[in-house]
This record gives structure tokens, C-alpha cells and sequence, in this order.
């Protein structure tokens, strides 16, 4: 009998840059990365797609529960 593995889906990295450096919410918790190559590096590594946070879709990506901790937002 085979076996199907569905790997699980993980949830994009949003990042917001600022002048001393980056910071993305992960998961729902926020972390701070010094330069685009450490989060670039971390995102390839952990396989997650990266969503860069504008004016323009910061409200739509907050009432979509994008920044909410695992099983918050349902």
C-alpha cells in the first residue's frame, strides 16, 4: 500500500524594512534581521515565500490575520 506524505504548508515570512534593518513577522512573531541576505538566507533555508509589507496592502494583509500567531485568526 503506498504512502502519500503531504508536507505541510508553511506560512510566508512578512517583512517591513526600516533604516537599521528588517523586521518580519515569522509565525506570528516578530524578528529582526540586520541585512536582506540574512532574511533571504532564512527564508530559503526554512522554505518560505517572502511577502514584503507596503502602505498599500499592510491593511489588507492585517484583516487577513497574516501577522496573528498560529490559530488566532480563525
Amino acid at each position: 500500500m503506498p504512502f502519500n506524505y503531504i508536507a505541510p504548508v508553511k506560512r510566508p515570512i512578512y517583512f517591513e524594512l526600516h533604516g537599521n534593518g528588517i523586521y518580519a513577522t515569522i509565525d506570528g512573531e516578530i524578528e529582526f534581521f540586520k541585512s536582506r541576505f540574512e532574511l533571504y538566507h532564512f527564508a530559503a533555508h526554512d522554505e518560505r515565500e517572502l511577502i514584503q509589507v507596503t502602505a498599500e496592502n499592510h491593511s489588507q494583509l492585517l484583516a487577513s490575520g497574516a501577522f496573528a500567531k498560529d490559530g488566532e485568526h480563525e
